[in-house]
């Protein structure tokens, strides 16, 4: 940057200087040539109105002497330059404002009788000095010889020469100091070139400045067209950092920056070129490197981005086949786990005795703690493959927190434990997965009795962050239970994990209730977390986020009969025919005797081709199908009957162990209009017997 700055100065003081020196030339030779004789005396006759206007209106600084040098007259530019006015000017020597040591030369020059010139100092009133040039020419006015002297300002000149020199001496000490290669070339080849460029080429400077074509030569083959249409015209636009290569005497190649500047003179007329040369070679180096890195790279990672679409469709396969086998599992599990529900049921109609109702109790709790085992392990299971879906319904807080508290009162009980709810004020209706929050809220309360012994337990909601659109709720159980250590809290919510895995455990549970939890809440906007004292009791909470609703009226809310589904179904459904598909005996004995209770009338197929005949020759007021049927599953049995005259309204209800929400949305995609999953309870069924029994006519 110094360098081309200092170029710049000189470049630019060069034209003044020359711009100065044609200005002189024209005043002192062309203008004075005019009037002078070939005597070298000029006549005024004739010309006096031409020349005085020309004297009055010349930049230079002009005046009349008498034969013995005192002013006569003067223009204002001489006025400006003394100091003094021309009336004060008229009568005085010239002498009188000319350095004492220039007297003599000047009182020479004014004795002449041709045209001369000569430089002297003009002083001002100030005592001040400048350098000036006197053209000095004879004149001969009326027979009167005088003199006309035209002075000339060389104090700007003198000050652009210092100025110049100065210039150039620092362009020469920072082209000799630089590292970079600074060159002068004319047209000819190379005028000065630096001794960073000596060593920069390898050739001598004799070399560099004797051969007019090295310049070009040095240039690498293969960017030498391109540097030459660069210097096509001669004058042509500047090069500001041309990345090329060079061929140093020693064979080398080396990569520069070329930066290159025309150079004019004062008229205009091109005259070569200046600029500088920076080494780049160890850059150029990096670079290409760093491209064959790059492109080393890319291969890499086209070869890493197959992998991983192989790797990714071999883990969609798997993944598929997970899912598959799931849903098997549960098919296969659910099905004999409702024929045992159904049976004890039955069994519990018909009356027993004490020690059979303990039996049966026991039964029944074993079956459904298996029920929650297999629920979990297919939530789990659902979450992780992103497979897991949210229902939206109205949610009733104060009710969720309710059914917990009853479905754990005899437990609490028998163990002398106090279950307390506290609910803050919440907004009236809220939309979210009323069976999801009561599950994450059982999930800690059941941990939360396994692990006290003596004390309460208390179930809390409330709201932490509300705007127009929503209300994030925290749900908290705290204890007086055996409290969890710090180090052991940390892993908790990690699935299969438990504050025991010891083998002499002293509780039960598969460890992933919190896990679950953990993952609901995040699902549902929100997070889990606890807070415990060893000794003292915990408190483990969790928040979701839940739309609000429009309000219900008092009407909409009202609870209706107190009539049991039971009840009503006996009450007014008594005779309504369904049409049962169900392909597994037990499970269709135990369905068509609950049916035959409540007074309904059933008709059983054995697969979907069955049910479909059945529905050709006959009318019924509802159907229950299941899913995985021989011959014809209960998808396809489904979208036949929509295709007959009387089967495009009836109600069909999907009653399967195929209990995940896909299968659910598969049932609906084909034309069911709700979805029981087994083990179904009794009171279950009955209430989505009879809420469609009671919206189609006999």
């Amino acid at each position: 940057m110094k360098r081309e700055n200092a170029s710049s100065e000189i470049a630019a003081l060069r034209n003044r200087l020359a711009e100065t020196e044609a200005a002189l030339a024209a005043l002192r030779d062309g203008e004075a040539d005019a009037l002078i004789s070939p005597t070298g005396v000029v006549s005024l006759k004739g010309a006096e109105k031409p020349y005085q206007a020309f004297f009055e209106a010349m930049n230079e600084g002009g005046l009349t002497l008498d034969r013995a040098g005192h002013i006569l007259h003067c223009n204002p530019r001489f006025s400006a330059m003394t100091a003094v006015t021309i009336d004060q000017l008229r009568g005085q020597p010239l002498l009188n404002w000319i350095a004492t040591r220039n007297h003599a030369h000047v009182a020479e020059l004014l004795s002449r009788n041709s045209a001369c010139a000569g430089a002297a100092e003009l002083l001002n009133a100030h005592g001040e000095s400048r350098p000036v040039l006197l053209s000095i020419t004879s004149l001969d006015a009326d027979g009167q010889r005088m003199s006309c002297v035209v002075v000339t300002d060389l104090l700007e000149q003198t000050k652009t020469k210092a100025a110049l020199e100065e210039s150039e001496m620092k362009y020469r000490l920072l082209a000799e100091s630089a590292t970079d290669c600074i060159f002068l070339a004319g047209k000819e080849g190379f005028k000065y070139v630096s001794p960073a460029c000596l060593a920069m080429t390898g050739y001598t400077l004799d070399e560099m400045l004797s051969d007019p074509d090295l310049a070009l030569r040095i240039i690498h083959p293969e960017d030498r067209l391109r540097y030459q249409a660069h210097l096509e015209p001669a004058d042509g636009p500047n090069c500001d950092g041309m990345e090329l290569r060079i061929i140093n005497r020693d064979g080398d190649e080396l990569w520069i920056s070329h930066i290159c500047k025309p150079i004019h003179d004062a008229h205009g007329r091109f005259l070569g070129r200046r600029g500088s040369n920076h080494d780049i070679t160890e850059r150029k180096h990096a670079e290409l490197a760093l491209e064959r890195h790059q492109l080393h790279l890319e291969e890499l990672v086209l070869e890493r981005t197959v992998q991983l679409g192989t790797a990714k469709q071999a883990a969609e396969t798997a993944n598929v086949a997970k899912s598959a086998f799931l849903a098997n599992m549960s098919h296969e599990i659910r099905t004999p786990l409702n024929a045992i529900t159904g049976m004890a049921h039955l069994i519990r109609r018909a009356g027993l005795s004490p020690q059979q109702t303990e039996r049966l109790d026991k039964m029944e709790t074993a079956s459904t703690h298996l029920l929650e085992i297999i629920n979990a392990i297919l939530d789990i299971s659902k979450i992780e493959a992103g497979k897991f879906i949210l229902e939206e319904a109205p949610v009733r807080v104060e009710s969720l927190l309710g059914n917990v508290a009853s479905m754990l009162h005899d437990r609490a009980q028998a163990k002398h434990i106090e279950l307390v709810t506290e609910t803050h004020a919440l907004p009236p209706q809220l939309l979210g997965d009323p069976t999801r929050l009561q599950q994450a809220l059982l999930n800690y309360a059941t941990n939360a009795i396994k692990f006290t012994h003596t004390g309460n337990i208390t179930l809390r909601v409330k709201p932490v962050a509300e705007d127009s659109e929503s209300v994030l709720l925290r749900f908290e159980v705290s204890d007086t239970g055996i409290g969890i250590a710090t180090e052991t809290l940390q892993k908790l919510f990690a699935a299969f994990e438990q504050a025991d895995n010891s083998t002499t455990r002293k509780y039960g549970g598969t460890g992933l209730g919190l896990a679950i939890t953990k993952n609901l809440a995040q699902m549902m906007g929100g997070d889990a977390g606890a807070e415990s004292h060893p000794g003292i009791g915990s408190t483990f909470w969790f928040t979701a986020s839940l739309k609000k609703g429009k309000l219900v009226s008092a009407i909409d809310e009202a609870t209706g009969a107190a009539e049991s589904p039971e009840e009503l179904l006996k009450r007014a459904c008594a005779g309504r025919r369904i049409l049962l598909a169900e392909d597994e005996p037990i499970n269709r004995e135990i369905t068509l005797m609950l049916l035959d209770d409540v007074g309904l009338v059933t008709e059983t197929a054995e697969d979907g081709v069955a049910a479909v005949a059945l529905m050709r020759r006959s009318n019924f007021d509802l159907i229950l199908m299941d899913m995985q049927m021989p011959n014809l599953d209960g998808l396809d049995a489904t979208r036949q009957i929509r295709q007959l005259p009387n089967g495009s309204q009836i109600p069909i209800l999907a009653m399967t162990a195929n209990a995940f929400a896909e299968d659910k949305a598969r049932c609906f995609e084909a034309g069911m209009n709700d979805f029981i999953a087994k083990p179904a309870s009794p009171q279950d069924l009955f209430a989505t017997l009879q809420k469609w029994l009671s919206r189609s006519a006999p």
